[in-house]
């Protein structure tokens, strides 16, 4: 397989900024004190993943940092900034993983029937 310059260059810069963000965020988790700019590195972390495309990468974080249990008492800017990793998750989903389902919805006869049914 050969691969193009541009493909070798992308590939390239993905592996150095990665590196780089990677080397930032450990520092911040081993030297910070305050659970804020932990919080916000792991929020950039998991974003920089689902940005370049690492969707399982950053799906791990997300679900290993438990960032979802405590998120309500973060700041606002904090909870804001927890939205950015899913939009880039979902943005970043590899194609197969979700299958469109095409379903039509009941009508409002068969909701209510089956609403009358628990009644009776």
């Amino acid at each position: 397989m050969h691969l193009s310059v541009d493909q070798t260059l992308k590939s390239d810069v993905d592996d150095d900024s990665r590196s780089v963000v990677d080397h930032l965020c450990k520092y911040i988790y081993t030297k910070d004190s305050t659970d804020r700019i932990r919080t916000r590195a792991i929020l950039c972390h998991i974003y920089h993943h689902a940005l370049h495309g690492r969707w399982y990468e950053a799906r791990d974080l997300m679900l290993m940092s438990h960032l979802q249990d405590s998120i309500q008492h973060s700041d606002i800017p904090t909870q804001v900034c927890f939205g950015y990793p899913h939009a880039g998750m979902f943005l970043s989903l590899p194609f197969g993983i979700v299958e469109p389902k095409v379903r039509r919805s009941p009508g409002p006869r068969t909701y209510f029937r089956a609403i009358l049914n628990k009644v009776i």
